[in-house]
């Protein structure tokens, strides 16, 4: 799991690493804790997007907090857990208002924690799922269902998305063993999403964004049938 841990007590980030460490050995999930001193240092470092599985943040910072640290998390966000940690329990209602799932109270509980990271590992099982993307030197997640294409383009991989085009390294076979049941290759350069395929015609498919992706003679026979069946309910 990738997990942000943001306070600005120095000290005390030894002393979550080493309790997220030690469940993280109990229970045999591996955890990558990234540290962060300061609310405006997290924002700059993660400006695109937060590609993490948990958020932990101290509640009592510096210039920025961590109340609204989270606000203008979820102004890009909606999704990714968050909790905070805080030596008072005053801060309940602007919790509600960042969907924050948990307060844990300083000094920190290994069980209180131990029961945090639970649910963090089986809400990142039952969530949508995402890949993490290295794009211009930085780690970015995209979600699978925001993914119309992704193209092989020699030693890249082109992703076609609901927000513009990223390109990082990587193998079509590679990303293909990473994508759920919704895509489909429709060429030997190109997966398609089918909940983004509008039209399909023996030489190319048209997607819900304007877009069309080549079909080839020996993908169309296996595309028209997974994309019946991917629609089979809707159909009339």
């Amino acid at each position: 799991m990738r997990i942000c841990f943001c306070d600005d007590e120095k000290s005390f980030h030894a002393v979550v690493e080493n309790m997220i460490q030690k469940w993280s050995g109990e229970k045999g999930v591996l955890c990558e804790v990234f540290h962060y001193d300061s609310a405006e240092q997290m924002l700059f470092e993660n400006e695109q997007n937060f590609s993490f599985d948990l958020i932990l943040l101290d509640i009592q910072m510096g210039k920025m907090d961590g109340v609204e640290l989270a606000r203008k998390i979820r102004e890009r966000d909606n999704h990714v857990m968050i909790a905070f940690l805080t030596a008072v329990g005053d801060h309940v209602f602007e919790g509600y208002e960042v969907q924050a799932v948990r307060y844990l109270m300083k000094p920190l509980q290994q069980e209180k924690l131990s029961e945090l990271l639970e649910l963090t590992a089986k809400a990142s099982q039952n969530n949508r799922k995402y890949l993490i993307l290295e794009v211009g030197g930085e780690k970015e997640k995209i979600y699978l269902e925001d993914i119309l294409a992704v193209e092989s383009q020699g030693h890249y991989l082109n992703f076609h998305t609901m927000r513009g085009n990223l390109e990082q390294k990587g193998t079509l076979a590679t990303v293909g063993e990473r994508l759920d049941d919704s895509f489909v290759q429709s060429h030997r350069s190109f997966f398609v999403n089918l909940s983004h395929v509008v039209r399909i015609t023996k030489t190319e498919c048209s997607l819900d964004n304007g877009e069309t992706i080549p079909v080839s003679r020996g993908a169309y026979k296996k595309l028209n049938e997974e994309f019946i069946r991917f629609y089979r309910e809707a159909i009339l």
